[in-house]
């Protein structure tokens, strides 16, 4: 089976980036909605250290107070209980949050940009798997274009699995490319494979 050309790997990238800005473009006008006022850092909130976020189990360390209060008016007797371990989709929302102050422009431009490095990643790895040219890059866009996908991309606390997702492909793209170099450079790849599935593990836990 052929192998794609860099070129040709460039051109099919380009194309499913401009697709995914033509499908989710309009997201950038969005707002937050539902977890993102717990998740999400607000103005007011005192802004966690990168340790916290590693070392705080519970997933409404960006903004306690009000994770808080709107669990228990929603009937959770013990919101700190509620826990989920993400700490680099937290650092990343930080990051926006510190770009933004609060804007969710920058939350939703992350996600947008997260989602088409996720396709660009998927396609790299389809040509690693020795798959023809065409049908990867059609399976792609019509992927893309699923409606399932849509709170991952325009929902800002649905990052998690677009992250995850990233981290994977990444590592099986590093994974796959192990046994096709020399020992020095297999090394690189084990190494990256390696590092890729923990960034996977730390943005949404198994």
């Amino acid at each position: 089976m052929a192998i794609i050309g860099r070129s040709k790997k460039l051109v099919g990238s380009l194309i499913l980036a401009i697709f995914a800005c033509l499908l989710y473009g309009n997201t950038l006008k969005n707002g937050f909605v539902w977890d993102d006022t717990m998740q999400l850092p607000t103005e007011s909130s005192t802004a966690p250290s990168v340790k916290e976020i590693f070392f705080e189990r519970s997933w409404m360390v960006l903004n306690t107070d009000v994770a808080t209060r709107q669990l228990k008016e929603s009937g959770v007797p013990r919101p700190e209980e509620v826990s989920t371990y993400r700490p680099l989709l937290l650092v990343s929302f930080l990051l926006d949050h510190k770009l933004g102050k609060g804007d969710p422009f920058p939350y939703h431009a992350s996600n947008l940009l997260l989602f088409i490095f996720l396709l660009i990643a998927l396609f790299h790895l389809a040509c690693e798997l020795a798959i023809p040219y065409k049908p990867a890059l059609f399976s792609l866009l019509f992927w893309a274009s699923h409606p399932l996908l849509n709170e991952s991309v325009a929902w800002v606390s649905g990052r998690h699995d677009t992250m995850m997702f990233l981290f994977l492909s990444l590592g099986l793209i590093a994974a796959l490319r192990i046994k096709h170099n020399s020992k020095s450079r297999s090394f690189f790849y084990i190494a990256a494979a390696t590092i890729f599935y923990g960034c996977a593990l730390l943005s949404k836990e198994p």
